[in-house]
């Protein structure tokens, strides 16, 4: 039980460690972050898309005339089946 609580935890913080490197570049370069229609920091992006509940976040990449990424965005994506505290469908 201890092991697997250890090696969830080192690829959580690989997967966190590796997004906010990833973020860290676009921000570096410009371009806005987004999550759920705010605009956010990487680190907060990194930590929220690690412990998130239920699916996870969708990512969205926008992009210039050019073919650039212009913008990138987070969204949370529920899985149908999942429901509310009181029973209800998402």
């Amino acid at each position: 039980m201890i092991t697997r609580n250890i090696s969830q935890h080192t690829k959580e913080g690989c997967f966190e460690n590796d997004l906010l490197r990833e973020l860290l570049q676009y921000d570096h370069m410009g371009i806005p972050l987004f999550m759920d229609g705010r605009r956010k920091s990487p680190r907060s992006i990194a930590r929220a898309c690690t412990v998130a509940e239920g699916w996870g976040y969708m990512r969205d990449y926008r992009t210039d005339r050019d073919g650039h990424i212009s913008r990138v965005d987070f969204d949370y994506v529920r899985n149908p089946a999942d429901t509310d505290p009181k029973g209800q469908r998402y």
